[in-house]
């Protein structure tokens, strides 16, 4: 029975930091950026996150246009280390559930 629930809960995470992926990637657009609208909805929750992605002011053509660059110019070991800590956040959150569960 707690095999199922531990279960249950990893696979709700899982769908939670897609979404919140998505959520991130909305925010990139805007001033509140990826980083932000990730952690917000990650730890609030994704309608939270939804919500105040919507209410950030939008990026101007300049700063899009510098946002774009800087996206271009990040080598793949920079994109690696950002997906890494969000790896290592989900793995830390999964390992202190267990260790309460247990």
């Amino acid at each position: 029975m707690v095999l199922l629930m531990v279960l249950l809960f990893i696979i709700s995470l899982v769908i939670n930091l897609i979404i919140c992926n998505i959520i991130g990637k909305l925010g990139r657009e805007k001033k509140i950026g990826f980083n932000t609208a990730f952690t917000l909805s990650f730890f609030l929750s994704p309608i939270i996150g939804v919500l105040i992605v919507i209410a950030s002011v939008p990026l101007t053509m300049e700063e899009r246009e510098r946002e774009v660059e800087k996206r271009i110019t990040l080598s793949n070991s920079q994109k690696l280390t950002e997906y890494m800590a969000i790896v290592l956040l989900v793995l830390s959150v999964i390992g202190i559930i267990c260790v309460c569960l247990f």
